[in-house]
């Protein structure tokens, strides 16, 4: 497993991607991106990518590749 992250735009913009290997040959690649509008306003979107050589039981994932956005709002 390992995870490469940074910032951007003084903080605001952050990519990162996490790749996961099992020793049976399958992996997960999730990518991810956040926007900080406001220090209470965030905006993340992330794609997951599942692969490898399945067998059962993990098969049942081979084509359950992810997308997804997410706002988060901070109320004081």
């Amino acid at each position: 497993q390992t995870h490469l992250q940074t910032d951007y735009m003084y903080g605001r913009l952050t990519p990162a991607v996490t790749a996961v290997m099992g020793l049976n040959g399958t992996f997960v690649v999730p990518v991810g991106l956040t926007y900080r509008y406001t220090d209470s306003l965030l905006f993340d979107f992330k794609y997951t990518y599942t692969g490898g050589a399945f067998a059962w039981p993990t098969g049942y994932f081979r084509d359950r590749s992810q997308l997804s956005a997410r706002v988060t709002f901070l109320l004081n």
